[in-house]
């Protein structure tokens, strides 16, 4: 069984920190990750990244001078479940993580962790990674002979993709009100860059889990809790899309419930907006002594008049799905429960265009929008824009009117 504490838990937590890892046997804050003393030679220890991924393990480690090598590892919930229920699974080593994710899913208590009855789905990715960590350690010290991993703790991570067709669906998780931290910010920024790079994937749908928040913004626990203001949220900014500007595929917004805050702009940051009727938008930040500094006072006065947009901002105030239909801040108004079978509708649409002409389109258009007319032509024909120069050359600019002369429908190759 494992046990780390004092130095030992140090000493490891140093070993294993660039895999996103620590071992902790007091209660100290290291990368969001802390530890619990239990007794004076036992340990409660979590590892994991902060507010991402954690697992609580506890166990016991027990040292020889000369002992002989360990042959399994026993894999269990913990506690009572594996003393008194004896839940567990013993596997041989070495293990591979396959072997790791078959015994979890034979666990008397896998129907829990996979979400039975409405509670949160264990991330079984990041068990499977905390449980190779742990054991691999523990198998590189030849001191330690016998080694039990009990996972008691399993937080989900703060997004989850689908991917559907040609459309990725990107769903912040983080109950209650799906408020953005850094390591959702770079959670969600990671989705979005693996989509951005996918060549099958030509439109993303965002959206929140549950019905009353798409999102509350900024995670005000977070910040309590030491997250300072001016933190680096990564490289999409906050939320991980407010500041990505190198991106050309488009984004849905299925809103589908309050954007405030970082959620309002988390929404303006994407092409579209699909709204809930039940959604609400608002910048609530002037109610606590700050400006909308991740888009809001960038993007709205863009997209609704100056003097609307001044009145959000300046007084916080909750605009209805119905009135950002009406001032075109939407693309459409639909039930509640149709909000992201919509969104997905208008994504698979959007596919059915040339993915080359889908990233000319918003190239053009951003290039383009302080402008007028002819200086717009004169951009497009410098051969500046490079998006609009490939798709000009591309094998499906040609494809598009083959098919048209051929009366059959068109097959994107998207080069």
């Amino acid at each position: 069984m494992l046990q780390l504490s004092g130095g030992d838990a140090v000493a490891c937590s140093s070993d294993i920190s660039e895999l996103g890892f620590q071992f902790l046997s007091t209660r100290v804050r290291g990368l969001g990750v802390t530890g619990e003393r239990r007794g004076k030679n036992g340990a409660r220890i979590t590892l994991g990244k902060p507010r991402q991924h954690r697992l609580a393990c506890r166990g016991r480690m027990q040292r020889d001078p000369a002992p002989d090598p360990p042959h399994g590892i026993r894999l269990g919930v913990g506690g009572t479940f594996i003393e008194v229920i004896r839940d567990f699974v013993t596997l041989l080593l070495p293990v591979r993580p396959e072997g790791i994710r078959t015994a979890l899913h034979s666990l008397k208590l896998w129907p829990v962790l996979d979400g039975a009855r409405g509670r949160p789905r264990a991330d079984v990715d990041a068990a499977v990674e905390a449980i190779s960590v742990i054991v691999n350690w523990a198998l590189a010290d030849s001191t330690v002979s016998e080694l039990e991993v009990n996972p008691l703790i399993l937080r989900q991570a703060p997004t989850t993709v689908e991917t559907i067709g040609t459309t990725a669906l990107i769903t912040l998780d983080r109950p209650k009100a799906n408020a953005v931290d850094v390591a959702t910010s770079k959670a969600l920024y990671a989705a979005f860059s693996k989509f951005e790079a996918d060549p099958q994937l030509r439109v993303a749908v965002l959206t929140g889990r549950g019905t009353r928040f798409f999102s509350a913004g900024w995670d005000l626990k977070a910040a309590a809790g030491g997250e300072a203001v001016d933190a680096d949220h990564g490289p999409g900014g906050f939320a991980g899309l407010t500041e990505y500007f190198t991106r050309t595929k488009p984004i849905i917004a299925a809103v589908n419930g309050l954007a405030l805050g970082g959620g309002f702009e988390l929404a303006l940051a994407a092409d579209l907006i699909v709204a809930s009727s039940a959604a609400e938008f608002a910048l609530t930040e002037v109610r606590l002594g700050m400006i909308a500094d991740s888009g809001g006072v960038l993007r709205l006065p863009k997209l609704l008049p100056t003097a609307v947009a001044l009145e959000m901002l300046m007084t916080g105030r909750r605009m209805g799905a119905a009135e950002a239909e009406r001032w075109g801040l939407t693309n459409r108004t639909v039930e509640p429960s149709e909000v992201v079978s919509s969104a997905l509708e208008l994504a698979e649409e959007i596919s059915c265009g040339a993915p080359l002409a889908l990233r000319a389109i918003k190239e053009v258009v951003l290039a383009t929008q302080t402008l007028d007319v002819e200086e717009g032509f004169a951009l497009m024909r410098s051969g500046q824009l490079e998006g609009y120069q490939t798709m000009l050359s591309s094998a499906d600019f040609c494809e598009g009117s083959l098919a048209f002369a051929e009366k059959r429908g068109p097959v994107w190759q998207g080069r």
